[in-house]
Order: structure tokens, then C-alpha cells, then sequence
């Protein structure tokens, strides 16, 4: 059964837990999250003359997911409200740099895995305005 569109780039099943041998695929999405994201590549679309695809690597994780990946007790990914993506032609400060121009109300937070494969950026909707880098294995907040 294929995911309903939740925006014109963008459907649910981006957003599934991608784990192995857990929920099965559940999905809990952060809609205004998404419709952030869907302005940041109309945004870049709009500034660079060219569509790029955004692959979402990390949506939704279940519980059983995170524990499985060492993410934080308390992960936004949990109840739907971070996602992690590249975007295929663009570096990641590239993509930091468009998410900072274009002041994208729905990202309060932020940061970036430059030694990931590819290198990825998180953004999320905590109630909070955070902006970090993850080196080495150490998260370094920048703000």
C-alpha cells in the first residue's frame, strides 16, 4: 500500500520508521515540519533554476529503532518531529546556508553530520532554538 502525498514533494512513506525487525513501518509525522521542508525546496528550486531531490534518511523511529541506532532517550524522531535529509547536487552547507537565508520558521532546531555518508542534516521542531554540529562523535552547539 503506497503512503497518501502530504505536500506536492513529499509523501508519508518518507517518513516511516526505516528499521529492521521492529514496528513495521509505522509513521507519525510533524505536518508543519514537512511543510517547512516542502518550502525549503521550493525555495532552493526558486533561487538555483533546478529541481533537487531530497532524500529523507530518518523520519519517524519507534522506539525499538532508536534504541537499535543509539539515538537520544528522548529523540525528536520519536514522536515525529525531526528529520534528517540531504539533498542530492548540494553540499550540506550549501543546504544550511538556503535553510538560514530563506529564515524557515518550522526548523527551531538544527544541525548537521558532516562525517556521515552522505553527510546529512537534522532539523526538528522542539520548543526550543538550537543550531549544532556532530564531530568526532561529540556534539558541538554552536547555538
Amino acid at each position: 500500500m503506497k503512503g497518501k502525498q502530504i505536500s506536492p514533494n513529499f509523501n508519508e512513506d518518507e517518513f516511516r520508521c526505516k528499521g529492521k525487525n521492529c514496528c513495521g513501518g509505522q509513521v507519525c509525522i510533524d505536518y508543519e515540519l514537512v511543510f517547512g521542508l516542502q518550502k525549503l525546496r521550493d525555495y532552493i528550486t526558486q533561487k538555483t533554476g533546478k529541481q533537487h531531490d531530497f532524500i529523507i534518511t530518518c523520519g519517524y523511529r519507534c522506539p525499538k529503532h532508536n534504541r537499535q541506532v543509539g539515538g537520544a532517550t528522548a529523540s525528536a524522531h520519536l514522536s515525529g518531529k525531526a528529520i534528517d535529509f540531504y539533498v542530492n547536487g548540494l553540499s550540506i552547507a550549501q543546504t544550511w546556508l538556503f535553510i538560514e537565508k530563506m529564515g524557515v520558521n518550522n526548523f527551531s532546531g538544527m544541525g548537521s553530520y558532516p562525517e556521515e555518508h552522505p553527510p546529512i542534516i537534522h532539523v526538528d521542531s522542539l520548543p526550543r532554538y538550537q543550531r549544532w554540529v556532530k564531530r568526532n562523535g561529540q556534539y558541538q552547539y554552536l547555538f
